[in-house]
């Protein structure tokens, strides 16, 4: 490696990166994550996902009020939002709306120029509300443009995550999970990863899950994931096309509740019609 290249990062080994980057993270240590709740622009949305978390925390301060043991924050905080449906039902549109949401600056400061009677010219400021939280990006391209000195600063700098979305959740799956003891092993290592990021950073994960197996005629497909992701997930949302690809339909089936979005896609993005 030349030197101009890693020049500007300190001599250490790979454990030692990882341990001083690792040192001071922790439930609770990002200012945004779980605990200013990320948005993902659909109120009726972000409100049955705070109903969910007060369930939450009661059912957890119960149970350890039962066993005497401290009730786990993280997990009560901490939501994973699975959205399943078949294509063309908006899953991806529906998630591209949450991270625009996130990344979005809550307000953008103007100025307009406006023209008075005698044409003069006036500059007139104008606040424009977006609604965003204002979160920034990380986005790191490794093919064949790796960076080692971006790379150390990326991983030491004390980010504040908000979101973390998987488009496809699915994507490690295939279907000799039962005769193949390395793909096995894949769906119970892959949900405990995403567990420890959300239990580490506080953050929501949001994520699309594709239907497959359907039975013709069938409304819902069978769950194919491991019973380690089924017990992950706190809130799962059911996405399907009402008519043509303009209207489209987002239910939640709990226990002994039923909440149904409609919303559609324009080029303007995602409209809630009703909730």
């Amino acid at each position: 490696m030349r030197a101009g290249v890693a020049g500007g990062v300190a001599e250490e080994t790979a454990f030692e990166l990882l341990r001083r980057t690792r040192g001071g993270a922790g439930p609770g240590s990002g200012a945004r994550g779980c605990g200013l709740f990320a948005r993902t622009g659909l109120p009726a949305l972000d409100a049955l996902r705070e109903t969910q978390r007060v369930k939450r925390r009661a059912a957890a301060a119960a149970e350890a009020a039962a066993k005497k043991t401290p009730a786990a924050a993280a997990d009560v905080l901490c939501d994973v939002v699975e959205i399943s449906g078949a294509t063309q039902t908006g899953k991806t549109e529906l998630v591209l709306r949450a991270v625009a949401t996130c990344v979005l600056p809550a307000e953008l400061e103007l100025e307009l120029d406006a023209h008075d009677g005698d044409g003069e010219s006036k500059a007139a400021p104008r606040t424009l509300h977006l609604g965003g939280e204002g979160a920034s990006v990380v986005f790191f391209d490794s093919d064949l443009r790796l960076n080692v000195v971006r790379l150390a600063a990326i991983i030491a700098a004390p980010l504040e995550k908000a979101l973390v979305v998987f488009d496809s959740i699915a994507a490690h799956y295939w279907q000799d999970t039962e005769t193949d003891s390395v793909s096995a092993g894949f769906h119970v290592s892959i949900p405990l990863a995403i567990q420890q990021l959300a239990r580490r950073h506080m953050v929501a994960i949001l994520c699309v899950k594709p239907m497959l197996f359907q039975p013709r005629g069938a409304d819902r497909a069978p769950e194919y994931l491991s019973q380690t992701w089924q017990k992950l997930v706190t809130l799962r949302l059911f996405a399907e096309c009402l008519d043509g690809h303009s209207r489209f339909r987002l239910s939640h089936l709990g226990q002994g509740e039923e909440r149904v979005f409609d919303f559609s896609i324009d080029h303007a993005g995602v409209k809630v019609a009703s909730s």
